[in-house]
């Protein structure tokens, strides 16, 4: 009969590094959610930011035209 304590010891080796894999797994993902969401959350205030100074600035322009154009020669045909 052979000796198979070898491969025992080698299998209950294999399953110890599976179940430390296994519970390292649960905390890596969690950290990698963490991560992503942050990342995320900046990015899209980032952008909110962006569109918010752009609507600014265009809101800006557009009153500095609009009394200007009621004042030129088009905007008085169409009203006189």
């Amino acid at each position: 009969m052979e000796d198979y304590s070898d491969l025992r010891a080698l299998a209950e080796g294999e399953k110890g590094l599976k179940g430390d894999i296994a519970a390292l797994n649960e905390p890596i993902t969690d950290k990698l959610k963490t991560t992503l969401t942050g990342n995320a959350r900046k990015q899209a205030r980032r952008g909110y930011d962006r569109a918010r100074t752009s609507a600014g600035v265009h809101q800006e322009d557009m009153s500095e035209r609009g009394p200007a154009q009621c004042g030129s020669g088009a905007g008085r045909r169409i009203f006189a």
